[in-house]
């Protein structure tokens, strides 16, 4: 660097000619704000030339997502950017010293846009971006190191430069968020370019890759091959319901149940429900929107299956997600439920496993201790008969016929006093008649019947035997098993497992 035609401050930087390109007087950058434009008048204009596509090379990247990749030139050429690499191959090699930030912005940023105490920042930053020490540096900084990386990756180590791409990506993507939507696509047109695994440290920012990458399959296949399961913010966002736009309003305190169960729900599946089974190509140039020269450019077209895309598997995630719902609307105590027609039993399973883990206090059935009967006590039990009214009838009957024979042997003359009959006094139901009753109740449900009906043949109040089969169901469950629609007391469908458990009875 040479201090000369100082300026305010700053300095054009000298850089010494190239005997390869025939420049061997070499050329100067003017100082930033001197009114030139960047590098007007340190080059001659170079013909724009056209050519044809070839093909470079094709290959199989064995990747779980995508089939082949084919890398072929690129037509157009620009000399703008030629000049670019130049400055890159001369800028390579220079050592940075301890300095202090001087601020830099540019929308797309050069080495001749920097003056003197910016460049001595820039080689800085640089020196310890490549041993992974990150400082504080503008966008434009780390925009400038990128390209660089990019221009001269030919040239170089293809998988360290990846690491460092990715280091710069992890380490000011937080401060800098216009980072996720730049990387995604140049670390995957990279990787592809010079035929590299999807970076490992992409793993932990999946979810965000798949909302910002236009190929997601190309990272969503570290996943696959690494055996772990799919964030469930990814599973969640191909399912075709939208818990978002529920027409009730969910606690915000319960929505991270949601990718959690999701991707517990989604362990069950093979891999044959991710991977679609027909491929598409999509055709793509290399670093699209960086600052690129034509050695470097290259059309890429990539033959893949769409994630996710095996028929029936949205509406699986769909209906897995409203099973979701109805757990957290059961936390929340909203009694409507959403239809989950479509979930396999085992996916149910997973789901529920999760939330009796998640929230034992809610979901987890209560064991009640049952304590220990004295040997003695059995002899007297009455016999474990489930409660019938015909049987009580018919009992009460026979006393009846007793009791007039009875009358009849009497010694004195004097007509036995007739024994008043009182029909249908309710008496206390033991805890097993009790339970036999609700079971009776809920067997004529599930085979069709309508409690109304029930009741009506037995003297009864349907909403009163309604109230004892929900009082069981919440002891059963923790939840109400009926519910009035308007038109009569219904079973809710969400829950016709657990009434053929309670259907049992003590039988």
């Amino acid at each position: 660097m040479n201090d000369k035609n100082k300026d305010n401050g700053f300095a054009e930087l000298v850089i010494p000619g190239d005997p390869k390109t025939g420049n061997n007087g070499g050329f100067a950058i003017p100082p930033a704000h001197s009114g030139k434009y960047a590098g007007k008048g340190a080059y001659t204009a170079a013909n724009s030339k056209k050519a044809a596509e070839e093909l470079c090379f094709s290959y199989d990247p064995g990747l779980a997502f995508v089939k082949n990749v084919q890398v072929y030139t690129w037509g157009a050429t620009r000399s703008f950017y030629e000049r670019f690499r130049t400055d890159a191959l001369r800028y390579r090699e220079m050592k940075g010293e301890p300095c202090e930030h001087i601020p830099f912005f540019s929308y797309i940023p050069q080495y001749s846009q920097m003056n003197l105490y910016q460049s001595r920042f820039y080689l800085y930053f640089r020196d310890l971006a490549r041993c992974g020490e990150y400082i504080y540096a503008d966008l434009s900084y780390i925009l400038l190191y990128i390209y660089e990386i990019i221009n001269l990756s030919d040239e170089s180590d293809s998988a360290h430069d990846v690491e460092i791409l990715c280091g710069l990506w992890m380490a000011y993507r937080e401060t800098y968020p216009a980072l996720d939507k730049y990387m995604a696509e140049w670390v995957c047109d990279f990787c592809l370019l010079y035929k590299l695994p999807v970076p490992k440290v992409t793993l932990s920012i999946l979810p965000k890759l798949c909302e910002t990458a236009t190929l997601r399959e190309f990272y969503m296949s570290a996943a696959v091959e690494n055996g772990r399961i799919m964030q469930g913010e990814i599973l969640e966002s191909f399912a075709d319901y939208d818990r978002r736009r529920s027409r009730v309003e969910l606690p915000e305190e319960h929505m991270h149940h949601f990718p959690r169960a999701i991707e517990a729900a989604c362990s069950v599946f093979g891999e044959e429900h991710f991977i679609g089974s027909d491929a598409v190509l999509i055709s793509r140039d290399a670093f699209c929107g960086s600052l690129c020269a034509h050695n470097v450019k290259r059309k890429i077209v990539v033959e893949y299956y769409p994630a996710l895309r095996r028929s029936g598997v949205r509406g699986m995630l769909g209906a897995a997600v409203k099973y979701t719902e109805n757990k957290i609307r059961r936390v929340a105590g909203i009694k409507s439920r959403l239809h989950t027609e479509g979930l396999p039993d085992n996916v149910k399973t997973k789901i529920d496993e999760y939330f009796e883990n998640a929230m034992p206090s809610v979901f987890q059935r209560k064991n009640v201790r049952v304590e220990p009967v004295p040997e003695y006590e059995r002899f007297y039990d009455a016999p474990s008969t489930p409660f019938s009214a015909d049987d009580a009838q018919k009992i009460e009957l026979e006393s009846r016929a007793a009791a007039e024979m009875l009358a009849a042997f009497d010694e004195t003359d004097e007509v036995a006093e007739a024994v008043p009959v009182v029909e249908n006094i309710p008496e206390a139901e033991t805890e097993a008649a009790a339970a036999n009753k609700v079971a009776d109740v809920i067997r004529h449900m599930l085979e069709g019947g309508e409690l109304e009906a029930w009741c009506r043949e037995r003297g009864l109040l349907p909403d009163t035997i309604a109230g004892e089969v929900n009082e069981k169901a919440m002891d059963f469950m923790g939840d109400v098993l009926l519910e009035n629609d308007g038109s009569g007391w219904q079973i809710i469908t969400d829950y016709l497992v657990e009434a053929a458990e309670m259907a049992v009875g003590n039988e």
